[in-house]
């Protein structure tokens, strides 16, 4: 004999896994009948039914389907996100690029200055802002906690925990001539 699953038990199963109790799932899938029973009646009606295999069985079943669905929708939520982080990722890398560049082209036009520039004192003081603009090419703040807030959130998502960094203080690019062995 097959263990077929009839409309109002499939009901009573879906709504079990909806959150009601067994009371209410059977009240829900067995409405009509329902109507007729004592409370008692219903409550016994509805355990008895729960723990019939085929009901559980079925749940079972039901219950892997959502797993599975829920599963692949957080695959990709995942995957999305993540491509969402390294969009963001890039953005900043190119807004740091354009700001090194930005840097780059100041420092060039202060040379350009410096070059014809006639009094020595004032080509000095060019000279003397243009070194320190070449030592210290700072991120601004926001920035910086940009970049780092997408990182963390990356890793975070590869299993990372941002607590074991220390993403704290200031970040400062120099040039590579000005470094010392």
């Amino acid at each position: 004999m097959a263990d077929f699953i009839t409309v109002p038990e499939e009901t009573f199963i879906r709504e079990l896994l909806r959150g009601h109790t067994t009371k209410e799932a059977y009240r829900i899938a067995f409405k009509e009948q329902c109507e007729q029973m004592e409370e008692d009646e219903i409550n016994y009606e509805a355990r008895k039914l729960s723990a019939r295999r085929k009901i559980q069985r079925r749940r079972l079943e039901l219950m892997q389907e959502m797993q599975d669905e829920l599963k692949e929708t957080r695959k990709w939520e995942f995957a999305n996100s993540v491509q969402q982080l390294r969009y963001a990722m890039d953005e900043i890398q190119y807004e740091v690029e354009r700001i090194k560049q930005a840097s780059q082209d100041e420092i060039d036009a202060l040379f350009a200055k410096a070059d014809r520039e006639e009094n020595k004192a004032k080509r000095e003081r060019i000279l003397d802002e243009i070194n320190k603009k070449m030592k210290y090419k700072h991120l601004t703040q926001t920035q910086m906690q940009s970049m780092i807030m997408a990182v963390a959130e990356l890793n975070k998502m590869h299993g990372f925990n941002q607590d074991n960094f220390n993403f704290q203080g200031t970040v400062s690019f120099v040039g590579e001539d000005e470094l010392e062995d």
